[in-house]
């Protein structure tokens, strides 16, 4: 087996994009892997084809790649439990897992913060809290659930077949390139594109004090780094960044960042019962298991915002110009 040798799979969707470019970026040899074309040329092996592709497996089985961070999933929390989420989100997962036992490859996935549904304002949920219903509601649709299934087995398979693995819960990870994960793109990205458009942001009516805790996705691919270069972790954590932020607040930046109030219209909530009005990672575990690991703080939410507002501004100055150009 190769030292730094690591498929990525999904590293056309957003945050697998990040990681491959990421992972290549620190030195690592890449392979990426996904149904979807990469839009672009790559410095690294890519493969078009399902992550569980029998040929692939055999790789992973054969032991030609160190780690396999697991990026690949259908992520539509309004999916239904048919046998497309089925197939991405359990059986693949697990097949994966089953040729990185067979080898010794470690495997480093990616599960959710919304196993763990609706939480109590102010609480920052722990690790254990998803199998604890009196400190949370647990998953509220079918995604949430299949990431709260791998997670579960995923602990089986390492006392079973020996699995070396990472499961990380992401909670709301925004940055560049969002837009390919269409209506499923974080909230953040939705209000600060929106402003920078000069377009009226739309919301549902009761979240404006709605808080959320948002993730960079390039402080997202450094710890990940950071996690590949540390032997000897094992489990599940938590990855976001432990600071909630209000809806109203993140208004209230682009509202600056603009120069004049940002328009808001407000839509009736269709899923009150299920909507997640609050959510917060309790980021301990895996600072402890990463020693100097850098908090993030609200300058940090802040900044990477406004990075991403401004690129924003950008592509929409230059299409109007190509727009005029046209005329």
């Amino acid at each position: 087996m190769t030292g730094r040798t690591v498929l990525v799979t999904g590293s056309s969707g957003f945050i697998g994009a990040h990681t491959a470019a990421g992972l290549h970026a620190a030195g690592w040899g890449v392979t990426g892997v996904d149904q979807v074309p990469t839009r672009q040329f790559t410095q690294w092996e890519s493969i078009t084809a399902d992550a569980a592709d029998p040929a692939l497996l055999d790789r992973i089985a054969r032991g030609e790649f160190a780690v396999v961070v697991h990026q690949a999933a259908v992520t539509d929390t309004g999916a239904a439990n048919d046998h497309r989420l089925r197939w991405a989100n359990s059986t693949v997962p697990l097949r994966i897992s089953r040729a990185c036992a067979a080898s010794g490859t470690r495997l480093v996935y990616a599960s959710s913060g919304s196993v763990y549904g609706r939480v109590p304002y102010g609480v920052a949920v722990r690790e254990a809290d998803a199998e604890d219903p009196a400190r949370c509601s647990g998953p509220l649709n079918f995604y949430a659930r299949s990431k709260l299934a791998a997670d579960r087995a995923m602990r089986r398979r390492a006392v079973v077949l020996g699995l070396d693995y990472v499961g990380l819960r992401y909670t709301n990870i925004y940055g560049p390139g969002e837009h390919t994960k269409g209506p499923m793109a974080s909230i953040l990205w939705q209000i600060v594109t929106a402003a920078a458009a000069g377009a009226p942001v739309r919301l549902f009516d009761d979240t404006l004090t709605a808080a959320r805790d948002y993730l960079p996705v390039q402080v997202l691919v450094s710890t990940l780094i950071r996690l590949l270069d540390t032997p000897r972790v094992s489990g599940v954590y938590n990855l976001g960044s432990g600071i909630p932020v209000r809806f109203e607040t993140l208004l209230g930046w682009c509202t600056e960042w603009a120069g004049a109030p940002v328009p808001m219209v407000g839509v009736p909530n269709p899923v009150r019962d299920r909507y997640q009005y609050w959510t917060c990672a309790d980021m301990h575990h895996l600072a402890k298991a990463l020693p100097g690991l850098e908090p993030v703080s609200v300058d940090t939410i802040r900044a990477y915002a406004r990075r991403l507002f401004d690129l924003a501004r950008r592509d929409c100055a230059a299409a109007a110009g190509e727009l005029v150009k046209s005329l």
